[in-house]
């Protein structure tokens, strides 16, 4: 059984911000000035005193599409209670065969016959 862990305020929730590295963050000034979120909805991130702060950073190699967007948060626990995660190396389940058909129904077939999709693969066809 998984302990579930609320939010609670960060400043009082961990010890020291001494025990994690940011990566692509100057930690220091982070750490003199820390800016932390405490909750996410839809298109908004939200600071311990409830302001609001729009989410147009989009991750790492991410597409924003929301926090907490009911649709995606009932397909993501029906896939968790499916299928957690699978390796494609020398086996293989349905989903990604099933993502590939859908993509290749939207590109013309004389340029593409097989998906895999990654960082150069999207800079190709994005070109």
């Amino acid at each position: 059984m998984y302990k579930v862990i609320k939010l609670r305020s960060f400043t009082r929730g961990f010890s020291s911000f001494e025990h994690f590295w940011m990566p692509f963050t100057h930690n220091r000034a982070f750490k003199n000035d820390p800016k932390l979120f405490t909750a996410a909805k839809n298109q908004f991130y939200y600071l311990e005193d409830g302001s609001e702060i729009l989410d147009g950073i989009s991750g790492l190699w991410c597409s924003n599409l929301g926090h907490s967007h009911p649709i995606i948060v009932d397909a993501v626990k029906k896939q968790l209670d499916r299928l957690d995660y699978a390796s494609c190396f020398n086996i293989g389940h349905d989903l990604p065969f099933l993502l590939a058909d859908e993509i290749l129904s939207t590109l013309p077939r004389r340029h593409f016959s097989q998906v895999n999709i990654n960082k150069l693969n999207l800079l190709e066809i994005m070109r």
